[in-house]
């Protein structure tokens, strides 16, 4: 079963103050679930060019994202375009950090 939005947008809120790989637990249906929040920096060869090279990392980068959606093992996934270094966020549903890590 998948997380309902208000359990994600919840846990989301509760995991931005533990950063990274700080598990919490949601209710999901009257059972309770770990999640594990992914922050998405920009890193040091980030550009806003866009050019041949960066559309092909940007088309993979959403291809995992699909495959990990097909998987069930994103729950979910978006930009965030307030921040200056953070990119955007993963939701993942994992038995462990290392699951989640994979």
């Amino acid at each position: 079963m998948r997380l309902g939005r208000q359990a994600v947008l919840s846990a989301a809120v509760v995991l931005a103050g533990f950063g990274m790989g700080a598990p919490v637990v949601a209710a999901e249906q009257g059972r309770m679930v770990t999640v594990y929040l992914v922050l998405l920096k920009k890193g040091p060869a980030w550009t806003a060019d866009v050019t041949a090279a960066t559309q092909a990392i940007q088309e993979a980068h959403m291809a995992n994202i699909r495959a990990m959606w097909h998987a069930h093992k994103l729950v979910v996934a978006g930009p965030v375009e307030d921040q200056a270094d953070l990119r955007g966020i993963f939701v993942f549903q994992a038995a462990s950090l290392e699951e989640a890590k994979e």
